[in-house]
């Protein structure tokens, strides 16, 4: 398998080839057009200049002597032929006022020159006031001169002018450069080579670096934490989220295990009772109906325990999941806390004072069964965490809100704790204390439905004063 460093490497080098070849088709292949279309722009408006020299002078001498000047400055050469055709003016045969002005007459000029009346004649038979000629080289076959022809009429006589320019120096230069390019290429493709390598190992390094660790979190080692990039683009961004993904998958793993231990605590004690007692009546007390049936009540209290426990773990499941969906009506929330009291006086028969101050004809408004789910939950919490001798109080008062609290006097929640306490299976005695009801999961079902619900709710634990679990409910 192909690494992504070296796929980064072979398609910078694509890159690199192609602005190589792009290069090479601007400069070597369409430089040629561009430069002969640029070329004939320059040559066309030159002529005008030209034409309007000699149309506005009184003469051809004096209009001459000032194409000539505006000639030397364009690069042209420029001739003037009469009405037969005749060469009357030109740069090498020309006396200025200042002396002698001319130029060697190359080769080609001297051969466009001779075959100018023919062309001037072939103009007149087609009945044409300009001419463009494009004379290509014999060594290659571009375009090598351009040649502009216009016909002017001063003073009743007709008279041609032609300016040709040279592409000569082009082609000279782009066969010079043809030649240079080659070691340019060899030269950008070593340097790129070399580069777009490091550059790969640059990029690429932080990858890597991810997958190795993504493989060590997968082997289980999920303490795993990558330095920081030190950049805020999407590698920095990606290191990040992969060390939060970590400290997640590390605290999911952590709950896992607590779960384990607990909920096998949680089923093991139940199910150890069950078998003990059926044990017990099946060998020694089968025959006694007293103790046959004190035993037989303790057998169903256990069964209906782990019942619950797994009703409540189903029932934190999908609330965690958002699979329940909760039923909003107005209730009288204070009749639903009074409704439920009486199924407390079995504890209080045990000793537990259980108080109440439940303010009468309260309305709010949610889901009834999960809201009465929740006030037992609180009050089964209080008194597995209470002493005989302390007391419970239930309170239902009207303030901004419904505020519904439950108080007792048990052991203090630290602050390293009371964070906590809404966690699944998360134990302050981690002595493995049986509980006297519930299972253990009971606070984080109380969280995960005012949470859904939108109601404000928490908790409070001072030596003095208790602790205190409240909620605040909407009145409706």
């Amino acid at each position: 398998m192909k690494s992504i460093k070296f796929k980064m490497w072979i398609n910078m080098m694509a890159v690199v080839a192609v602005l190589i070849t792009v290069i090479w088709l601007l400069l070597i292949v369409f430089l040629q057009n561009f430069y002969e279309f640029a070329k004939e722009g320059e040559v066309k408006k030159t002529q005008r200049q030209y034409i309007s020299i000699l149309e506005s002078s009184e003469n051809i001498e004096t209009a001459y002597d000032k194409i000539i000047e505006l000639s030397r400055k364009t690069d042209n050469f420029v001739e003037i032929y009469d009405h037969d055709k005749n060469l009357i003016y030109s740069p090498f045969m020309y006396v200025s006022h200042n002396g002698l002005f001319g130029r060697r007459i190359s080769a080609n000029d001297a051969v466009t020159t001779y075959a100018m009346p023919s062309v001037i004649q072939s103009m007149e038979d087609n009945g044409q006031k300009s001419h463009t000629l494009k004379l290509q080289s014999p060594k290659n076959g571009d375009v090598a001169t351009i040649v502009l022809i216009n016909t002017v009429e001063k003073n009743g006589a007709k008279f041609y002018v032609a300016s040709r320019s040279s592409l000569l120096p082009l082609q000279d230069t782009r066969l010079i450069f043809q030649r240079f390019y080659m070691i340019i290429i060899l030269v950008l493709l070593i340097t790129s080579l070399i580069l777009s390598f490091f550059f790969a190992e640059f990029v690429t390094k932080p990858i890597t670096r991810i997958s190795h660790a993504a493989k060590q979190v997968a082997a289980g080692n999920y303490n795993i934490i990558l330095p920081p990039t030190g950049h805020k683009d999407e590698m920095g961004m990606l290191t990040d989220d992969f060390n939060h993904m970590t400290k997640e998958i590390a605290k999911v793993d952590s709950i896992r295990k607590d779960l384990l231990a607990n909920v096998s605590h949680e089923l093991k004690t139940p199910l150890t009772m069950i078998r003990g007692y059926a044990e017990t009546i099946k060998d020694l007390t089968g025959e006694n109906k007293e103790k046959r049936e004190k035993q037989l009540d303790i057998i169903i209290d256990e069964s209906e325990r782990l019942s619950d426990l797994i009703t409540n773990v189903l029932d934190l499941s999908q609330l965690q999941a958002n699979k329940i969906e909760f039923e909003n009506q107005r209730f009288n929330l204070s009749n639903l806390i009074k409704g439920l009291m009486p199924r407390y006086d079995i504890f209080r028969d045990e000793g537990y004072e259980i108080e109440t101050n439940i303010s009468p004809e309260i309305y709010s408004s949610g889901d009834f069964a999960r809201i009465e789910q929740v006030v037992c939950n609180l009050i089964d919490n209080a008194i597995n965490h209470s002493d005989l001798s302390a007391p419970i109080t239930v309170r239902l008062e009207k303030k901004d809100c419904a505020y519904f609290s439950v108080t007792n006097f048990g052991e203090v929640i630290d602050e390293e704790n009371i964070n906590h306490i809404w966690d699944r299976y998360y134990r302050i005695d981690k002595s493995g204390k049986r509980r006297i009801t519930g299972t253990g999961i009971g606070l984080s079902i109380v969280k995960e439905i005012l949470t859904a619900h939108g109601f404000e709710f928490g908790v409070t634990s001072t030596k003095d004063l208790g602790t205190t679990f409240w909620i605040e409910f909407p009145f409706a």
